[in-house]
């Protein structure tokens, strides 16, 4: 059993597939570890989205280009479970999101993976200047909320 075991994962080994996945085979009390191809993971499926960084300069823009109306901006984080929940619960693409205390892929990741329709961003600083400390978090943004960050 433990030839035929051999040539099967050999024949695996030997494949043109192209992904591999790390799997751990418990057998006669051993434990081996083999690569898999063709097993993709599921968040390697996800498409990124597109969050460029957002600081003082881009706000204004946002804000210029709303007509007077305030800009909602939702701090979220990927690694906060209750970001998650709330991002999923956002009702249609009026709300600006924001990725804070993280880094650019993983904000990316997870707007993908959830399919917001929302416009986002990675926080270059709009986050302290706003004086959020905590996700999740939304501050509304107008014209003359912008004039106080400009110091």
């Amino acid at each position: 059993m433990v030839g035929d075991l051999g040539m099967t994962l050999q024949s695996i080994r030997n494949s043109k597939m192209t992904k591999t996945l790390s799997i751990t085979l418990l057998a006669a009390g051993s434990t081996w570890l083999f690569p898999l191809y063709g097993v993709a993971s599921h968040d390697a499926e996800k498409p990124a989205a597109n969050c460029p960084p957002l600081d003082k300069k881009k706000l204004k823009e946002i804000v210029e280009a709303s007509e007077g109306k305030k800009v909602d901006l939702v701090f979220f984080s990927s690694w906060c479970s209750d970001c998650g929940n709330h991002l999923k619960k956002l009702e249609g693409p009026g709300k600006v999101l924001v990725g804070t205390f993280d880094k650019q892929p993983r904000i990316e990741k997870l707007v993908g993976k959830l399919k917001l329709p929302n416009r986002c961003f990675t926080d270059s600083g709009v986050a302290k200047k706003l004086k959020v400390t905590t996700v999740p978090a939304e501050r509304s943004v107008t014209q003359e909320t912008l004039s106080l960050l400009q110091n």
